[in-house]
């Protein structure tokens, strides 16, 4: 069977048209368009005037990673208590070292879940009074202790102020947070929030 050149070469320039105009429909940029289908993601637009910091654990004490201006579009994964800002301790995880507050950031579709769902992981505490804070820093407020020996029940870890040598902080149960370096696991480690 023979294909006229003619026909065949009409169809390339057709399916090429069709590819183009297809291209020029397709959405925004991910950034742009709320995903809430369980596992994609969500996104939040940030309220902040001019910008919002990002910081690398969920606290205002926390290191900056950078800002992002007012009106942008993110795309973040889940939520979790930490230094209460405006008087909302909700803050939102765009990667294990990139946090921000919510109370700057207003949901797009769907509001996250949480990062840690149920506190499964166990440690002991290994000094005389450790300090359980409102935020993964030692300047964040101190709304308690657990003494030597006494078990902490653990949801996950993010990583923030250096403690003699470690980085890592433990959410503990009720949403507060310890530091790891004075708290020995028993069995698996917490996963990052």
């Amino acid at each position: 069977m023979r294909i006229n050149k003619a026909i065949a070469v009409g169809a390339v320039t057709l399916m090429a048209a069709v590819s183009a105009s297809a291209a020029s429909m397709a959405p925004a940029q991910a950034e742009d368009l709320p995903v809430t289908s369980k596992g994609a993601g969500y996104f939040v637009k940030v309220t902040a005037s001019p910008s919002l910091t990002v910081r690398q654990a969920p606290s205002l004490f926390a290191k900056s990673q950078g800002s992002i201006a007012k009106g942008k579009t993110v795309k973040v994964s889940c939520k979790i208590n930490g230094t209460s800002v405006g008087g909302n301790k909700l803050w939102y995880r765009m990667s294990s070292t990139k946090w921000l507050s919510a109370r700057y950031a207003s949901n797009v579709g769907a509001a996250p879940g949480w990062c840690a769902t149920s506190y499964s992981f166990e440690g002991v505490v290994t000094t005389a009074s450790l300090s359980v804070r409102m935020g993964p820093t030692n300047q964040d407020k101190k709304v308690g202790s657990v003494a030597r020996h006494n078990d902490v029940s653990i949801g996950c870890k993010v990583s923030s102020q250096n403690v003699d040598g470690n980085t890592l902080w433990y959410q503990v149960g009720s949403g507060k947070w310890v530091s790891a370096r004075y708290v020995h696991n028993f069995g698996a480690t917490p996963d990052w929030c």
